[in-house]
């Protein structure tokens, strides 16, 4: 028998895509960015025009009952 339960990740405007346990026990959470603009590494300036996705980011996240948490998620320029 297999149960679900809920932990909030408490990162504002952040959504979760996917939950994912893989065979050695560690969870992987997909997320994605709900915010509608971001602000320019280069210049500073407001972007709000989406172009498309940089490369993937993989934080390691604190443990839900004793197993390995990474939160994974592309971000947007």
């Amino acid at each position: 028998m297999q149960s679900e339960f809920s932990i909030p990740l408490d990162i504002p405007d952040v959504e979760v895509l996917a939950v994912k346990l893989n065979k050695n026990k560690e969870y992987t959470i997909t997320v994605e960015s709900k915010l509608n603009s971001a602000v320019c590494r280069r210049c500073g300036g407001e972007i709000s025009k989406f172009h498309s996705h940089d490369r993937t980011i993989r934080l390691r996240h604190l443990p839900i009952l004793g197993h390995k948490v990474d939160i994974i998620g592309n971000k947007k320029k």
